[in-house]
């Protein structure tokens, strides 16, 4: 599989890219400056040597990530049941 970045290496990871909300493939390289960009902490990727442990990482990632939208929009509909007067 090649990186989804530069299309030109072999993939060695994936990443999930927040800001398109989807799991891509990633090179060496591209890792490298990504971790050099915003720090290995920041970023939520997993090696794909290991099928078992990438499996259980995806299933967590994709929990989070839905949790995360269910909790937003707990919020977004209180914002909204405010503005309207308190009814629906």
């Amino acid at each position: 599989m090649r990186c989804e970045y530069c299309n030109t290496f072999e993939a060695i990871a994936i990443i999930y890219d927040e800001n398109e909300y989807k799991f891509k493939y990633i090179c060496d390289n591209c890792l490298y400056q990504f971790i050099q960009t915003f720090g290995e902490v920041n970023l939520d990727y997993e090696p794909l040597n290991n099928p078992l442990q990438l499996i259980e990482w995806l299933k967590n990632t994709a929990n989070e990530e839905i949790e995360y939208r269910e909790e937003k929009l707990k919020i977004f509909r209180k914002m909204l049941y405010k503005g309207s007067d308190g009814k629906w």
